[in-house]
């Protein structure tokens, strides 16, 4: 791929990333003038898109008249949510309670809720999120216990 093979759709950040769509439909990273990485293989710098709100940059990928599907979100709240930073952590919470659909993510918040290094608010609203997305029978099954991690 070349760097004229994806259309800039968002700005990530501020230091001149974009998240794009390739012209085989993937979604990409880049910077205007050099070549894209597919979205999967740039979940570091695709972190600052957290600092957007959810609705807006959802609104802005999902009307895009050539997005095929959404972009690969899960991946980047993943690897926030198991990363060792509570400020990407609290980001993708954030998302989360915005509305970004947490079923896929039940095991990474379920981990960072009971990781004792974690800021309490943090490990607080990452149990509430997954008590909000865990099926009842998960939900009943549930058993107190932390991790020193």
């Amino acid at each position: 791929m070349d760097d004229h093979d994806w259309e800039p759709v968002a700005s990530i950040g501020q230091h001149g990333l974009h998240l794009g769509l390739a012209h085989d439909g993937r979604w990409v990273v880049g910077r205007i003038g050099a070549t894209p990485h597919p979205l999967e293989d740039a979940l570091m710098p695709m972190l600052p898109v957290l600092e957007q709100s959810y609705r807006e940059i959802n609104r802005v990928t999902s009307e895009h008249p050539r997005a095929h599907a959404a972009p690969a979100w899960e991946l980047v709240l993943r690897f926030a949510l198991e990363g060792p930073s509570d400020d990407w952590a609290d980001l993708a919470l954030n998302w989360i309670e915005e509305g970004h659909p947490a079923q896929g993510l039940l095991d990474a918040l379920d981990q960072l809720s009971r990781q004792a290094r974690r800021a309490q608010r943090t490990r607080h609203r990452a149990r509430r999120a997954w008590k909000h997305a865990a099926p009842s029978s998960a939900r009943g099954a549930e058993q107190p216990r932390h991790d020193s991690a």
